[in-house]
């Protein structure tokens, strides 16, 4: 077996599947879909939000633990009392 073959091998067993891209997607759409309804009275499931790290990259690997997400808290949020005010409850 060629170092070559012997590399797509290993490829394969890295890369992720198809289902848990789309398991990944999904996960990022409940979460930020939630934060946009509560946050930003918006319904979207991925506006203010971005892939970050592996996943910006397509370099994720498998198995699939986490998915980096950023998200984009409105402006009225970023004073102190606002952010004392939600960590309080």
């Amino acid at each position: 077996m060629s170092v070559s073959s012997r590399f797509d091998d290993f490829l394969s067993e890295l890369t992720q599947t198809a289902i848990q891209l789309d398991n990944g997607r999904n996960r990022r759409k409940r979460v930020i879909g939630a934060l946009n309804r509560h946050y930003h009275a918006s319904s979207s499931e991925t506006l203010n939000s971005t892939f970050i790290g592996s996943w910006a990259k397509s370099t994720q690997i498998r198995p699939p633990r986490d998915v980096d997400v950023q998200w984009y808290m409105p402006m009225s949020l970023y004073t102190e009392s606002s952010i004392i005010r939600i960590l309080a409850g």
